[in-house]
């Protein structure tokens, strides 16, 4: 499965609100990346992830992540996750990044 990408720069909230539908894996990690470096170009800010429906995610995938991550904070920005299925909920469990990075299900903080 392929990875559908849909950003849209929220004025209420003033973040990016990111939605992920499919797969972020070595062949999406790229295009996901520079989507979201060209978005950030355009108005740094904090990003909001909805990925309910993102089925699944490997290593490359949590290496856009990172640095994404990386970038907001040089910036004074957050990162949001809200929403992960289970499956890819404990890979950011198992990695330790759910203590560094906001996540969010139905709207409760569980973890970051």
């Amino acid at each position: 499965m392929s990875l559908s990408i849909d950003a849209k720069y929220n004025e209420t909230k003033e973040s990016w609100v990111v939605n992920l539908i499919g797969d972020l894996d070595i062949n999406s990690s790229v295009t996901l990346k520079d989507r979201l470096n060209d978005i950030l170009d355009q108005k740094e800010s904090d990003i909001e992830f909805h990925i309910s429906e993102l089925a699944y995610i490997d290593s490359t995938g949590l290496g856009v992540m990172i640095s994404l991550l990386n970038r907001l904070d040089k910036n004074e920005n957050a990162m949001v996750i809200n929403d992960p299925q289970e499956n890819v909920y404990k890979i950011f469990k198992i990695t330790g990044l759910n203590k560094v990075i906001t996540i969010r299900k139905e709207g409760e903080r569980i973890d970051g």
